[in-house]
């Protein structure tokens, strides 16, 4: 029994060892491989000001690109700056090849249904099964 969990134990840490990790935004609104990804605020940290909806639409607050063996995905918050309940707020997101040419896009919703005024959600966009992706883009949320 001890041994099935030791090896258990060291497929879940290779696993984990081998997902790879691409930061989010750099200069070009590109996600990139290098930096730091985005660290999402808490609740506490922000002001309710700071979240009460302007009419500014649906935003992207932030995002990160990764990846594994498998596919590619892009993650992270859409704010809801209307003063409408949300539903089915759909996210579009470019993948690239490391030369900058488009591989494939991809799509998804925000996690949360419905997302209220002034709320962020999360939200994770699956792209293309092709290991040359590098980097991605969010193209537009609505």
């Amino acid at each position: 029994m001890n041994r099935v969990m030791v090896f258990l134990g060291v497929l879940i840490a290779l696993a984990i060892g081998i997902r790879v990790i691409f930061p989010h935004a750099g200069e070009n609104g590109v996600g990139i491989l290098g930096g730091s990804p985005p660290v999402a605020q808490q609740p506490s940290e922000r002001s309710a000001q700071a979240d009460a909806p302007t009419d500014a639409g649906i935003v992207v607050k932030d995002f990160a690109c990764g990846g594994d063996k498998v596919y590619a995905w892009a993650t992270g918050h859409v704010w809801n700056g209307t003063n409408a309940k949300l539903r089915g707020i759909k996210i579009t997101a470019s993948f690239y090849a490391r030369d900058k040419s488009l591989i494939d896009t991809g799509w998804g919703y925000a996690d949360m249904t419905p997302v209220l005024p002034g709320q962020t959600s999360t939200f994770k966009v699956y792209g293309p099964r092709n290991q040359n992706v590098k980097s991605c883009s969010i193209d537009g949320a609505q």
